[in-house]
């Protein structure tokens, strides 16, 4: 990750900390179900607040996390405090090789150079081992993405491209894997308006889109929101699929 974006993320690390939704158990049970061990050593790249690995954590994996942004660390290092914290970025690992038995990446790759850090995950990771990669994106029967469709057009601003909408080419293009999977497990995140626009605020895609702009676009879905739903605080449920890559090496 370049340092601009690194700078970014310091300025959403308490957006993402306070909004942020995990991964499904599903997903979560998908890693055991393909050998992830409780007690692997797992590499987290784009650790961020460290929701990704927490539910790793819990299970007694031990966890080394790295993240190009310091605000996001310190995040990180009261969720995980039994983690190993380092900053940096996924393009240059600063592991030796076969250090980890495992490295996931949650929503990060579409920030990277795609090749270069599928081959640095590659290197590190152990013969046999895993590298999970996964990314949640809006379901089409959400009605989300409705709702920001029309902010885009009540703003007159260009839609937000979707991060690795054309798919996640890196994954497949890269060596040293001798198997490759993917799979799309459903979730339902339950929230409310206001905690769902938490979260639509600290999506560093639409600031990149718009701008000094992207403000309007936050409070025209705002608007769009509560109108539809009828409160701040109304409950709402939002589906979502996750992608999950998972390579042996």
């Amino acid at each position: 990750m370049a340092s601009s974006i690194a700078s970014t993320y310091d300025d959403l690390a308490a957006g993402y900390e306070r909004y942020g939704a995990s991964a499904s158990p599903e997903l979560y049970a998908t890693l055991r179900e393909v050998g992830l061990a409780p007690d692997a050593r797992v590499l987290d790249v784009g650790v961020g607040t460290g929701l990704a690995s927490e539910p790793l954590a819990r299970e007694g994996a031990l966890i080394t996390g790295i993240d190009p942004a310091g605000a996001m660390l310190r995040y990180a290092k009261v969720r995980l405090p039994r983690a190993q914290l380092v900053q940096g970025r996924a393009e240059a690992l600063p592991f030796s090789a076969a250090s980890f038995d495992a490295a996931v990446a949650a929503d990060v790759f579409h920030l990277l150079d795609g090749p270069a850090a599928i081959g640095e995950l590659v290197r590190v990771v152990r013969k046999g081992g895993l590298v999970a990669v996964w990314w949640q994106t809006l379901s089409t029967e959400s009605d989300i993405l409705g709702h920001r469709a029309g902010a885009t057009h009540d703003t007159g601003l260009d839609p937000v491209p979707e991060p690795l909408a054309g798919g996640f080419r890196a994954f497949y293009g890269g060596d040293g894997f001798t198997d490759r999977t993917v799979r799309a497990i459903p979730a339902l995140i339950r929230t409310t308006v206001d905690d769902w626009m938490g979260l639509e605020r600290a999506r560093a895609e639409v600031r990149a889109a718009h701008g000094d702009q992207a403000g309007r676009w936050f409070d025209a879905l705002e608007s769009r929101l509560v109108g539809a739903y009828g409160a701040h605080d109304a409950p709402l449920d939002v589906r979502t699929l996750q992608y999950l890559y998972l390579g042996r090496t």
